[in-house]
């Protein structure tokens, strides 16, 4: 079978969207790209929601941020997913937040030299 598939990314709904959470709740926000923005292009999005005023970024891996970093994001960056004691140098270089989802991944990282490293907490609240 053969689908012709089409999409259409709207900015300007986008925006409006936008504008109307930021009126109602004054607080920052974290845009989610994972998957470059589920196949719409994370640095085209990332650099549209900077005009947004948004500043924080969250993908599903380093790589990822890597690819928002090297195409001039300089907002935070949050890596949602896994990553590796082997990343900790990439991680400094490009400024890249991680996530602590774990006791095992907080243990194997406490080894090294974190300084320069901004590290967010996954907390189970039962919700999984």
């Amino acid at each position: 079978m053969h689908r012709q598939t089409w999409l259409e990314i709207d900015l300007a709904k986008i925006k409006y969207n936008i504008q109307q959470i930021q009126a109602i709740q004054k607080k920052d926000i974290i845009a989610v790209l994972k998957a470059n923005a589920y196949g719409c292009g994370d640095v085209e999005i990332a650099h549209f929601l900077k005009t947004m005023k948004i500043n924080f970024i969250a993908v599903s891996s380093v790589d990822e941020a890597i690819v928002l970093r090297e195409h001039d994001f300089q907002g935070k960056i949050l890596v949602l997913g896994g990553s590796s004691c082997t990343d900790i140098d990439i991680l400094k270089k490009y400024h890249i937040t991680v996530t602590a989802y774990s006791l095992a991944w907080v243990q194997s990282f406490i080894k090294y030299d974190l300084s320069g490293i901004d590290i967010h907490l996954k907390v189970d609240t039962g919700m999984n």
